[in-house]
């Protein structure tokens, strides 16, 4: 998908530029399956002309170039959720991505194996939000160390898990990564442990309809 003066009326030359790679990063997270999601796909560049159009203009009516710089930067967290009680930012669900491999230098300015952990609302990641990289350079238990993290934060919030990654989901399946209390999903939603016991009483924040 590109932004184009054909298909996006009312921006500059140099806004499509800016929409264009703000796009490119926004994507760069998703998996194969999610990439030809056009459902996906159409939601994610509606949401992001939106968010462009709130950055745009700040308060006085001039542009606000520092907020569109945070959107241009890869996996962007400009925006946050807020508890309506407690005013606390928070979100529904945390993303355990596949392994990315073009995005982290080592001190040799070689790339590094890495996967990105994110707290998210929907689709968007939530500033203030659980946030962490795993670098992993195919040492599979410091992988685990750092979902196991990830897992027990997901717990405590009540957040669904979404996993894009093969190797952390065969160790959820197996139980070397205990979901106790979790549901997780893959990349298209399909449930690969539900942990959730309600007999207990317990809440669940998130039963999601994608």
């Amino acid at each position: 998908m590109q932004y184009t003066t054909e298909n996006t009326t009312g921006y500059s030359s140099e806004d499509l530029i800016k929409l264009n790679r703000i796009y490119e990063h926004r994507i760069a997270l998703l998996n194969e399956d999610e990439r030809e999601n056009p459902d996906l796909l159409k939601h994610i560049s509606e949401q992001i002309l939106e968010h462009y159009d709130l950055a745009r203009y700040t308060v006085d009516g001039s542009t606000s170039d520092k907020l569109i710089k945070l959107m241009e930067a890869p996996y962007e967290k400009t925006l946050a959720v807020h508890d309506a009680e407690t005013g606390a930012k928070r979100g529904d669900n945390l993303l355990i991505t596949n392994f990315d491999n073009r995005t982290i230098l080592d001190e040799n300015s070689n790339f590094v194996s890495v996967i990105h952990i994110r707290e998210r609302h929907s689709y968007t990641a939530i500033d203030g939000g659980y946030d962490e990289t795993v670098v992993v350079e195919g040492n599979r238990e410091r992988l685990r160390e750092g979902v196991r993290r990830a897992l027990n934060y997901a717990r405590e919030h009540g957040l669904r898990v979404q996993c894009n990654n093969p190797h952390v989901r065969e160790d959820i399946k197996s139980g070397i990564l205990d979901a106790a209390g979790l549901l997780v999903v893959d990349s298209v939603q399909r449930t690969i442990v539900d942990g959730r016991d309600r007999r207990k009483g317990g809440v669940d924040h998130n039963d999601w309809n994608l």
